[in-house]
């Protein structure tokens, strides 16, 4: 829904010295763009799902398009890591992520779009 919203006197988007202009998410986290969004419970993360599959998705997003089998160690061990660095706190590895605080579900939001490895984040 957020993508589709637009506001064409907002002004332009320059990345490495050309304007820029997307049609999709997809298009600017290919391009290394990372969006946090400020309605964590609406278009921040999956609420039903773990920590682990909320960070592993964003990852998955970009690192991993169109393949049919996701790598889950790969994204056990990368949730793991942003957990680590951002102190993610919870009660148990399958929590769901709507029983996080506020504080800690911000950090979720937050390491599902670092995990893409983005050069550019918005907040």
């Amino acid at each position: 829904m957020g993508h589709t919203k637009r506001n064409f006197s907002g002004g332009r988007i320059w990345l490495y010295g050309r304007e820029v202009r997307y049609s999709s998410p997809a298009q600017a986290v290919t391009d290394g763009l990372g969006y946090v969004s400020e309605d964590r419970k609406l278009d921040g993360f999956f609420d039903t799902l773990s920590v682990t599959e909320n960070i592993g998705l964003g990852w998955l997003a970009k690192f991993w398009r169109g393949r049919v089998v996701a790598p889950l160690n790969k994204m056990r061990h990368l949730a793991a890591d942003w957990e680590r660095r951002l102190s993610i706190r919870r009660i148990g590895a399958d929590q769901a992520a709507s029983y996080l605080s506020g504080g800690n579900q911000q950090k979720v939001v937050i390491a599902k779009t670092l995990a893409q490895a983005p050069k550019v984040v918005i907040f």
